[in-house]
């Protein structure tokens, strides 16, 4: 937009394409990456790593499984030096969310940016972080 006395006056405009890739092949990202850029991308916004769903409600279950036997363990820990016992469970929550964000991958110098100079250039390089997921639980036992 251009300023003027009158209000402003559209200049020209800009026109984006956003391609979002999905890939089990982990392996391949740098690949693609590299495709990319050949194919005449000009800005590539991000490389991130994440489960599945099916991968992440199978780890969370895990992982609350989990923290609900710390949990007693812990609550009969506390209960036993005290002459009691515990009788039952008056609520529970989950309260652990997805622990860890998303892991930030590393690059090994832009070669994908090079290839537009320099065909020969070495492919890009990705590596993974480890992805973290909690289980966390707030029990509150009954103990007689």
């Amino acid at each position: 937009m251009d300023w003027t006395e009158k209000g402003s006056v559209p200049r020209g405009y800009i026109q984006r394409h956003t391609l979002r890739i999905t890939t089990k092949n982990i392996d391949q990202a740098g690949n693609l990456a590299d495709v990319a850029v050949k194919a005449g991308a000009n800005e590539i916004q991000g490389i991130r790593f994440q489960l599945s769903r099916e991968k992440q409600e199978e780890v969370t279950k895990k992982a609350l499984s989990e923290a609900t036997g710390k949990a007693r363990a812990k609550a009969e820990a506390i209960a036993e030096p005290l002459g009691k016992k515990i009788k039952g469970i008056v609520s529970v929550s989950d309260t652990s969310g997805y622990g860890g964000g998303y892991p930030m991958p590393y690059f090994a110098e832009s070669a994908s940016m090079k290839l537009e100079r320099d065909a020969s250039a070495p492919p890009t390089q990705v590596l993974p972080g480890k992805i973290e997921v909690r289980g966390s639980v707030d029990i509150t036992f009954k103990i007689k």
